[in-house]
This record gives structure tokens, C-alpha cells and sequence, in this order.
């Protein structure tokens, strides 16, 4: 057993060859890429029968390909992603047949599927960009047909209780489909995950990311109508936009502004949805938008007010009022931007980039 997992683990540690550098930074990089890796737990037997969220015995086609779970897939875009199905696309292939299983199933595609049980864990439905990006680099060795469906049913229907334990879908989603964001009001303010028709201002634009990749997803499959559906709904973003403060505010369902502080005064608030904002502050989230960097300087005034709210940022952290407290430690910020927007004009200074705290 040990030969065999030593054995294991070189091989996949060995699919990247790193030259140059120490000892020491060799060392953090794999330790590193190992972590990345630990997160997948393996659910099915190698007959490849399991037990499925609804506590019946089921068995997969092919036992090669296991199911996996984890705890969640939130924010996994920015790394994980790129990792799983650049160096292990069979890794990505088995995450997205697992997903698959679960919604054939269990009618949902799981979000954070911790012992194959369909778990409200964080927020949105960032499974979906990860079963995207596995398209477009193709890997797709499942029904591709019904992998959008599955995405489609999941950004079009209320999120709810699971029949089987659990909770299924997104939180806030009726109010994002009704207003065009996700609205403020008494549940917002003390409970992480709100209801149906309440909820933190940051879902807003959490889920019209997830919009943006079922958009490229519906294009990539040949399904103009539900290109160009998701593809509006992805500017959502903008409705959750407060062209007075500059920043992506907490609105009521009448569409007035909520009384908001950029960078939360209290630790409780800074870190939860107290204040609108999961895991994080106004300051922080008004930067996600990662699929229209450039409708967000646009959102600004333009590059020059763009660069110097990013740069004001750096300068605020150093006194540590504007540094993530939650899951957003990898904020979406755009520390180098003008590649991928090509505005040459607005980037910060780029010594004090360099110098400034990541």
C-alpha cells in the first residue's frame, strides 16, 4: 500500500517539471500542488457501486471513473479549475461525471457534494464553471446535452430543500430572476444565505458569473436563444452597481440603496452577510466582475478613476481595512488588468504594483 501510494502520488506530482529555483521553493511548489489534490475523496467502491444521496446502493458505469466529493467549489474558478483540466483532465472528467451521476439521480447538480449528499455549502453554483471550462478544453467524454440542461435547470429554478437531506440549488434565486438582483431586506442582515426572496448583495454577482459560463456553454453547444439569455443576464452585475458611491451596494426590492459601509467597521460583519457580503466587504466584491472587466472601468468613469480606486486599495491594506477576512483571500482583483481588457491607458503604476501586498 505505501509503494503503491508513493508510487501514485509521484506520478501525479510529476506531470509538472519545475527547473531553476531552491530546494525550498521546490518544495513549497509541491507540497502545494499536492493540497490542491487532497480535497477529492472517492465515494464509490472499486466495483464502482456507492451509495447514493438518498441512501440507495447505485452503481457507476464505468468504476474508473469514481465519484468524488468535496466540500465545495467556490471561488475554485480562479485556480483549481485551471489546474484540474490542464494537468489531470481525467480528474475534471471524474468531477463532472460525478456531478452528472448525482443529477440523474438526484435532480441537482450538488454544489459542495461532502459524502454524496446534496449540501447548501457557500454559495451559488460554482460547479457549473468548472464543468465549462472541462468543455472547452474538451474533456467530454459524458453527455454534453445533458450537462447544460443540468446547468440550465440549476440557474433557472429556485433552489429548495432536498427531498433527501439537504439543500440543492441556489438560495437567492427567485429574487435574482424577479428584480435582476438579488434584493436586501430583515433576512439579508442575519442570516448567511437569506431566503428565496432576500439575500447578501454579493450573490448578485456571484450569480451572474455563473450565467456568463452557462452562456458560453449554451454558444460552444449550438443554442443561440440560451446564448443570448444567459448572456444578458450576465450584466446583472450592473443592477447591484451604485453609480453615486462607486460601489456594488445592497439594494431593497423597491430598488433603494441599503445603508452600506464600504469596509464593514465590525470583524463579525466584515466577514459574513451582516453587512451584504459573503465572506467579505463592498470594497472587495465591487471588483468581481471576471467575465466584463472592461463594463466594470466603464461602470467607473473610465481607466483613470479605475486604477486609482485599485491603487487607493493597495495603500488602505497596508493598513489591513480592506484585506479578506473569508474565503475571498484570492479577491478577484485585477492587480494587472490592462491584458485583459487591452486598454493600455489605466493600469496602475506598475512599480507600485510590484511592491504592493498581494
Amino acid at each position: 500500500m505505501r509503494v503503491v501510494g508513493r508510487t501514485t502520488w509521484n506520478d501525479l506530482l510529476g506531470r509538472i517539471e519545475v527547473e531553476g529555483g531552491t530546494e525550498t521553493q521546490k518544495t513549497k511548489f509541491y507540497t502545494n500542488l499536492y493540497r490542491a489534490y487532497t480535497a477529492r475523496t472517492t465515494w464509490s467502491d472499486v466495483n464502482g457501486k456507492y451509495v447514493g444521496s438518498c441512501e440507495q446502493v447505485r452503481r457507476v458505469d464505468d468504476p474508473g471513473s469514481p465519484m468524488l466529493g468535496a466540500d465545495a467549489f467556490w471561488n475554485t474558478f480562479w485556480n483549481l479549475n485551471q489546474l484540474w483540466t490542464l494537468v489531470t483532465p481525467e480528474v475534471a472528467s471524474d468531477w463532472v461525471r460525478s456531478f452528472l451521476e448525482m443529477y440523474e439521480h438526484g435532480g441537482w447538480l450538488p454544489k459542495g457534494p461532502t459524502g454524496l449528499e446534496y449540501s447548501g455549502i457557500m454559495v451559488a453554483s460554482h460547479e457549473i464553471p468548472l464543468m465549462v471550462s472541462a468543455y472547452q478544453k474538451g474533456i467530454r467524454d459524458y453527455d454534453a446535452e445533458t450537462a447544460f440542461e443540468a446547468m440550465r435547470h440549476t440557474q433557472t429554478t429556485q433552489g429548495r430543500d432536498h427531498r433527501c437531506g439537504g439543500y440543492a440549488g441556489n438560495h437567492n434565486l427567485t429574487s435574482y430572476r424577479t428584480h435582476g438582483y438579488v434584493a436586501h431586506g430583515d433576512s439579508a442582515g442575519h442570516d448567511v444565505w437569506g431566503t428565496p426572496t432576500q439575500g447578501p448583495a454579493s450573490n448578485t454577482l456571484e450569480y451572474a458569473y455563473d450565467d456568463c459560463t452557462v452562456a458560453q456553454m449554451a454558444k460552444a453547444l449550438g443554442r443561440p436563444d440560451a446564448h443570448e439569455r444567459f448572456r444578458r443576464r450576465d450584466g446583472n452585475y450592473r443592477h447591484q452597481w451604485d453609480a453615486a458611491t462607486r460601489y456594488m451596494r445592497p439594494r431593497f426590492p423597491n430598488g433603494a440603496w441599503a445603508p452600506f459601509a464600504p469596509v464593514s467597521p465590525d470583524e463579525e460583519s466584515f466577514a459574513w452577510a451582516g453587512s451584504g457580503y459573503i465572506e467579505g466587504n463592498a470594497w472587495q466584491y465591487t471588483w468581481f466582475v471576471p467575465h466584463d472587466v472592461a463594463g466594470l472601468i466603464d461602470l467607473f468613469g473610465g481607466p483613470r478613476p479605475f486604477a486609482q480606486r485599485l491603487q487607493a486599495g493597495f495603500e488602505d491594506s497596508r493598513a489591513e481595512r480592506a484585506l479578506p477576512r473569508g474565503e475571498p483571500a484570492h479577491p478577484p482583483i485585477p492587480y494587472s488588468p490592462a491584458p485583459l481588457t487591452n486598454r493600455r491607458d489605466f493600469a496602475a503604476e506598475p512599480e507600485y504594483i510590484s511592491r504592493a501586498p498581494r
